[in-house]
């Protein structure tokens, strides 16, 4: 009896803490930035934002096009599959790496994660739409999957969001929390026999 009520409120434990972490990305892990001068090889970054749940990955990216047209797409993954990213090399302009906020130039606060062992593990789905000229238009929506059994080339192991320079620890120490409550135990060859 005693050993229910101690797995019982060790798992009570484990939820309330992916709960809170969840809450802290909701809330903080992500940025608009329609007014700042993110321009990227004709793409103007709209917004980005976390918008995933405790045991998936989801980074919502808002880009519009030279043409006008809008791309709203979605990275996604299970965290059970992902690392934090901890010195992102190159990272594309595609994710802002310094904001604007209050006026002023500020340093580069990018989070991000990587596929596990540099697989393509991130499935990302894009609605593309026309607010402009054709706003009650269909969205057109692509997706593209990511395969770890495949051998193919990587092509996005990786997804970054931009923060607040102030939250940039409390955003860390939550994905940090996710990824370890959700990682899978350590690889214990078998015993050989005796």
């Amino acid at each position: 009896m005693v050993i229910v009520v101690i797995v019982g409120s060790i798992h009570a434990a484990i939820a309330d803490e992916a709960s809170d972490a969840v809450q802290v990305l909701l809330k903080l892990w992500g940025a608009n930035l329609e007014a700042s001068n993110n321009v990227c090889g004709g793409f103007k970054i709209l917004k980005n934002e976390f918008v995933g749940d405790s045991k998936i990955y989801k980074m919502r990216r808002v880009v519009r096009l030279e043409d006008g047209k809008v791309d709203d797409a979605i990275d996604e993954t299970p965290f059970r599959l992902l690392e934090e990213d901890v010195s992102p090399g190159i990272v594309p302009c595609w994710y802002p790496r310094s904001l604007s906020w209050l006026g002023a130039r500020v340093p580069p606060s990018v989070v991000g994660v990587k596929c596990l062992f540099g697989r393509d593990c991130m499935n990302t789905t894009t609605l593309t739409y026309d607010p402009i000229y054709n706003p009650n238009a269909q969205p057109k929506m692509s997706k593209r999957v990511g395969n770890p059994a495949d051998r193919s080339p990587v092509l996005d192991p990786f997804s970054y969001g931009s923060v607040d320079p102030a939250n940039v620890d409390r955003v860390r120490r939550a994905l940090q929390t996710l990824l370890r409550l959700n990682a899978s135990p350590a690889f214990e060859p078998p015993k050989a026999p005796r």
